[in-house]
């Protein structure tokens, strides 16, 4: 099958998390045996893979695409407004001149999705895949859910990652029935794991955004030293509230306790998670949350928010505690303190988990479940 990606976030070096996602479902497409194509934006440097680099006219439009995300990128630059016209006319024309073939095209993102509904070709098959920030716009801003209705009913198929993502868009959209197809992990992240650290460790891996609630998580863990002096805490990526976070920690003074490992590539990051006890999640939203996979494919149980997929995979693999009120300090931490307090349960935790990921979430899986989807779509 002749498939096309459109997408405005694709990794631009090893080891970038770009749309590394997406990545994966094109590797798995075509592990398969089938022709994937991805357009993507360009950027400063250079390239890493074989997506179709868009050239923008005006220059300004390669300033839209990465970063934090189109909408936060407008938000805190308001010129860039200026360049959406040219933006949307370079990813049209790149469609029509390289996508001319593709049977089925499936559109990563709100700004690449209208692009493929106007440039889409007769008897092209077009699905809308939704991941999350897409989706959690709508609640926000009438103006956008204008939009994102008038382009999402022009598609043939709505793909999106979660049953908690499905319902949102249904419950704004009663004529559209979105499949699920969940995100994956690949088979060489089992290799990684099970070596657990003496000391009660727990991994934080994601942004330093206010929306991931990490200074939360910070707070709490002030209150895990108070229970378990020698607990560690390890906070893996960058963002925004780090600084805040440095602050917390040094006015709480566990110094000692939490650790600020930065960014570092997926592969290290496995490793820290299969020596790990807990993974913490207690984001406000997620559109599916695969770093809960990733943990569990390491031998890691998780501790999460009812936000994403969390319930879906905590249920589905038993991997995983879901704490309901992520809000309530103590009640997290209390959450903690206990589940370190029975390391045994932890350790079944994760053994079960990562024979339930395996059996249901790897990325070949969810490319075979696509790939039935794009038949449907194309008859």
């Amino acid at each position: 099958m002749k498939i096309g990606f459109v997408t405005t976030s694709y990794p631009r070096y090893n080891g970038d998390a770009a749309g590394s996602f997406i990545a994966e479902q094109v590797m798995a497409l075509r592990s398969l045996g089938h022709d994937v194509k991805v357009i993507a934006p360009e950027f400063d440097g250079e390239d890493f893979g074989d997506a179709i680099r868009i050239r923008f006219k005006p220059r300004l439009a390669r300033n839209l695409a990465y970063g934090n995300g189109i909408w936060p990128n407008l938000k805190k630059n308001p010129l860039l407004l200026l360049a959406i016209p040219g933006f949307m006319k370079s990813f049209e024309k790149t469609i029509r001149e390289e996508f001319a073939d593709r049977e089925v095209i499936e559109a990563v993102f709100t700004a690449a999705g209208k692009a493929v509904a106007n440039a889409r070709r007769p008897g092209q098959a077009i699905v809308y895949a939704g991941h999350g920030s897409d989706i959690h716009l709508l609640e926000r801003s009438t103006i956008y859910r204008r939009q994102f209705g008038q382009m999402i009913n022009s598609f043939d198929g709505v793909a999106v990652v979660s049953q908690y993502l499905a319902k949102k868009i249904t419950s704004f959209f009663p004529n559209i029935n979105p499949i699920v197809i969940p995100n994956g992990v690949s088979d060489e992240i089992f290799t990684f794991g099970e070596t657990w650290l003496s000391t009660p460790t727990a991994i934080y891996s994601s942004r330093f955004i206010p929306l991931k609630r990490i200074d939360m998580l910070v707070s709490a863990w002030a209150k895990v030293v108070k229970e378990i002096p020698h607990a560690k805490l390890l906070l893996f990526g960058d963002g925004p509230l780090v600084l805040k976070c440095k602050e917390i920690v040094e006015k709480k003074r566990i110094e000692n306790n939490v650790v600020f490992k930065g960014r570092v590539p997926q592969n290290k990051l496995w490793i820290e998670m299969g020596n790990a006890w807990l993974t913490l999640l207690v984001s406000k939203e997620e559109g599916f949350g695969i770093g809960l996979l990733e943990s569990l494919a390491c031998g890691c149980p998780f501790i999460a928010a009812p936000c994403g997929a969390a319930p879906e995979i905590a249920e589905r693999t038993g991997g995983g505690i879901i704490i309901n009120e992520p809000l309530n300090i103590e009640k997290l931490a209390e959450t903690i303190i206990s589940a370190f307090s029975n390391k045994n349960i932890l350790k079944k935790m994760g053994e079960l988990g990562k024979k339930k990921v395996y059996e249901n979430y790897l990325w070949r899986d969810a490319a075979k479940m696509r790939l039935d989807y794009y038949r449907k779509t194309i008859k």
